[in-house]
């Protein structure tokens, strides 16, 4: 699967650059708006179905990114939308856990605030697909020129050539 399948030929409807979200709820229903737009199924529908995804274990992966992603009965192919937020968020952070001292911290990896998001909606029944979706995802963002490049993107356009360049090495993968 290549970032370029998720993402569609559709630029502008998968691309977003410059998003004002005060906090991860409102980031979240303009994934889920635009994944009703793109796939047809209930706004509502992929809301819920990213904040239940969500409660399990927050999906902020360190250095900025989070991969919100979900599994929904009526579409028949994954699809992705890339998010850059305008202001970084802190509460899409990855999960806190107490430590002995009392104080909070990470559970794992860094607690950065959030700008860049790569969504992944798959169908219901796409176990593995939707985690070799996730996995290629991930590839794509654990580059720090990769993430660097993506924050300093001019428009979509360039943005989007950015996800979907495949590196020789990746292409097999």
């Amino acid at each position: 699967m290549r970032i370029s399948d998720l993402l569609g030929e559709a630029v502008e409807q998968a691309v977003v650059l410059d998003f004002r979200a005060s906090d991860k709820a409102e980031a979240m229903a303009e994934i889920a708006a635009r994944v009703a737009r793109r796939s047809g199924v209930g706004r509502e529908y992929a809301l819920d179905s990213l904040r239940r995804r969500e409660a399990l274990a927050a999906t902020g992966v360190g250095d900025g990114v989070a991969m919100p992603h979900a599994r929904l009965k009526g579409i028949d192919q994954a699809l992705g939308l890339f998010l850059r937020l305008e202001k970084p968020l802190r509460d899409w952070s990855l999960p806190f856990q107490i430590a002995p001292d009392g104080r909070e911290t990470p559970a794992s990896g860094d607690d950065a605030p959030v700008d860049l998001v790569f969504a992944l909606i798959s169908p219901e029944e796409a176990g593995a697909q939707h985690l070799k979706a996730l996995a290629r995802i991930s590839r794509t963002l654990r580059h720090a020129e990769t993430r660097a490049n993506l924050r300093g993107a001019p428009d979509a356009r360039s943005a989007y050539l950015l996800l979907t360049q495949e590196p020789a090495a990746s292409r097999a993968a």
